[in-house]
This record gives structure tokens, C-alpha cells and sequence, in this order.
């Protein structure tokens, strides 16, 4: 028999709906521990305050000392779970992220202790759960800033709602539907979005407690689902009239001033793309390439590891957009012909990618 502690994970862009949801799993696991995490900029400070169905356990803040403000929340909740798990009193813990917080650098957190110490470590990731709103359709195509809606985590947060949303879908488990019930076309588009093997459950009151502890968060599906170089069409993603998720993929890379001529017809739009390239001048280069919410993000993420290496995006939207970014992504590629020289033709010359990827001589092979 397991003897860790499991551990669900609550990430949403609504605090009510997080507390609603952490609510309702507490009081199907009456001896779980709730673990809420909060960020006070204006103190500097994580703020973390543990209760259970007696009340509060612990309330204490931890001073901002990491820049990046994720990491900063994953090295004071582990510790804390860790403790509360060691005590030895909670069935479960249940940690409720801040608002528009990512789950992924926790998570990451999470296994890479587990691998590190194995059985010394006294608990296990069971669920990641994404507490989404029933307007599916516009909270993935939507334009708005996180700040534009006060929920950026800090004054420079530069992501846009969409983009927190999707990045919470993505990587879940459970994804709960909250408020008035979704549409079936936002049904759809969520299965669209979603990984193989995520349950949708309509309503916190339908969330069983014992069903989401003996779940096992499968950490190298979820990383690989949302890792770039290893991006592939969900296969129960059903394509109908109105919405399609295509996998655009081939083995050569792109030009790189006719995928610079392309870019708009790649990004504009309702849409949500993701996946991986390379450049003839940047072979071992992975890049990833992201659109959603009419932006189009564009970056480095090491090497292949392992991967194949390939040009490869999956992009939902409707058929027309469908139709233009398969044109677009096809046109940009280099032709047969090119391929010949294209290493030597481009080794080491400026490709105008250079504000996103830096100098094109450091990424030459």
C-alpha cells in the first residue's frame, strides 16, 4: 500500500471559482489539508496559510527573493508540503495556486523531487486541476492582458489571458466547468485543447474527493504534451464545420525571409497554434513558435533533446484559418532545390530572426 500523502493541485483565472473548488474537495476528503498560495507584491512577499476543517494551521510569508516569480512560489510550497505531509496528519493535500498562475514550474518541481529522493520524499503529485469558466470560446480567443483584467501576479506581466488559460487546460488532469453550462461548441473547442486521458466535469459539486487522490499525475505525458518539439494533434479532437486542429509538419526548415513575409498570415486570428521549427542557419536549434489571442510568440528552447528534429505545429481554429496558415506554412519551407545549399548558404548569416533567437553564428552547427 502507498503510504505518500497525495497531492491535487487547484490552478484557475477566478479566485471565487478556485475557492469554490477547493471547498468543495475538502469536504468530500474531510482529513485533507488545504495549502493556499498567494502572491503579495506589494509586501514582497509569498504568502501561504494552511487549514483544514478545524480552521487555520499556519499563516506565514515568505519575502520575494527569486526574480522570476514562479520559481519563487515553488521553493516555498514544496518545503511546506513536504512538512505537512511529515506531520502526519492529513490524508491528502490540496494546494490552491494564486490566480493566473502556471502549474507547470510546480509540477516540474514535484518530479524532479520524487526522482531526485525517491522514497524519501513523503508524498505524490495525484491531480492537477484546472478551474476554468463555462466561456470556453472566448477565453481562448480573447485578446485581453492579464493585467487589462487586474490578475497580472505582478505590474510588468506581459501574458495575455488566453494564454495563462490555455497553458492551465493544457497540462491538467480534471478540468472543472464552473458557472452556467458551456455551450456545445465550447465543449468542443475544450476537447480540442485538451490532452488524451483529462476528465471534464460540469460543476465543483461533481468533483469526487477519493477519485482525484487516487489519480496518478503522469508528468512525462503532461511535459511532452506541452513541450513544443513534441507537439501533436490530440487524437479525441473531433474536427466538425465550424473548428479543426490540423498538424502541420515536415522534416525541412523554413526560409527564413519568406516565413518572415508569413508571419501574419501564421499569427492573425482566432487561433491557437503551437509547436517547433528550426532555420537552415540555426540546425540545432529547437524554436518554439506559439499563436493565440492574435500574438505570435517566437523563442529558443535548447536543443531537440531528443526529439526529432522537424518543422511541426498544431494550430485549432476554424477551417478558413485553417486553410490560410497550411498555405502560409508550406510556402515558407524551403523548396527541394534549396535544401541543397541551404547549410552552406546560410551557415552563420544573419537570418532576421535575430531579436527573437539572438546572433544566428551562436546557433550554427
Amino acid at each position: 500500500m502507498d503510504s505518500r500523502v497525495p497531492v491535487v493541485v487547484l490552478t484557475g483565472l477566478d479566485r471565487l471559482d478556485l475557492d469554490s473548488a477547493a471547498l468543495a474537495i475538502q469536504c468530500d476528503l474531510p482529513g485533507s489539508v488545504l495549502l493556499r498560495v498567494e502572491i503579495d507584491e506589494e509586501a514582497g512577499a509569498v504568502r501561504r496559510v494552511a487549514s483544514d476543517l478545524t480552521g487555520v494551521i499556519e499563516d506565514e510569508a515568505t519575502p520575494l527573493e527569486h526574480p522570476c516569480l514562479s520559481c519563487a512560489m515553488r521553493e516555498v510550497i514544496l518545503p511546506a508540503m513536504i512538512a505537512l505531509a511529515e506531520a502526519g496528519r492529513w490524508s491528502a493535500i490540496v494546494v490552491e495556486l494564486p490566480v493566473a498562475a502556471e502549474p507547470l514550474p510546480l509540477v516540474v518541481g514535484i518530479t524532479g523531487l520524487l526522482r531526485d529522493e525517491g522514497a524519501a520524499v513523503p508524498l505524490r503529485l495525484a491531480n492537477v486541476i484546472a478551474v476554468i469558466g463555462s466561456d470556453v470560446d472566448e477565453s481562448v480567443f480573447g485578446q485581453a492582458d492579464l493585467t487589462d483584467v487586474g490578475l497580472g501576479l505582478s505590474e510588468d506581466d506581459q501574458r495575455s489571458y488566453a494564454e495563462v488559460f490555455v497553458a492551465q487546460v493544457e497540462l491538467a488532469d480534471t478540468i472543472v466547468v464552473v458557472g452556467s453550462r458551456p455551450t456545445q461548441l465550447d465543449l468542443d473547442l475544450l476537447h480540442h485543447l485538451h490532452r488524451e486521458g483529462a476528465g471534464v466535469v460540469l460543476g465543483t459539486g461533481r468533483l469526487e474527493g477519493r477519485e482525484l487522490v487516487r489519480a496518478e499525475h503522469h508528468a512525462d505525458a503532461s511535459r511532452a504534451f506541452v513541450d513544443p518539439r513534441r507537439r501533436r494533434r490530440p487524437a479525441h479532437a473531433v474536427d466538425d464545420a465550424t473548428m479543426v486542429t490540423v498538424e502541420l509538419a515536415s522534416w525541412k526548415p523554413f526560409h527564413p525571409q519568406r516565413l518572415l513575409d508569413r508571419l501574419r498570415d501564421l499569427a492573425e486570428g482566432e487561433m491557437r497554434g503551437r509547436g517547433a521549427m528550426w532555420l537552415p542557419g540555426r540546425p540545432d536549434a529547437a524554436i518554439a513558435w506559439e499563436a493565440i489571442g492574435g500574438r505570435l510568440s517566437l523563442g529558443g528552447v535548447g536543443d531537440w533533446d531528443g526529439a526529432q528534429r522537424a518543422s511541426r505545429w498544431v494550430v485549432t481554429c476554424c477551417p478558413e484559418i485553417a486553410d490560410r496558415v497550411t498555405r502560409a506554412f508550406r510556402t515558407a519551407l524551403l523548396t527541394d532545390q534549396e535544401m541543397l545549399t541551404a547549410r552552406t548558404s546560410w551557415a552563420g548569416r544573419p537570418d532576421g530572426f535575430e531579436q527573437w533567437l539572438g546572433d544566428a553564428s551562436s546557433s550554427a552547427a
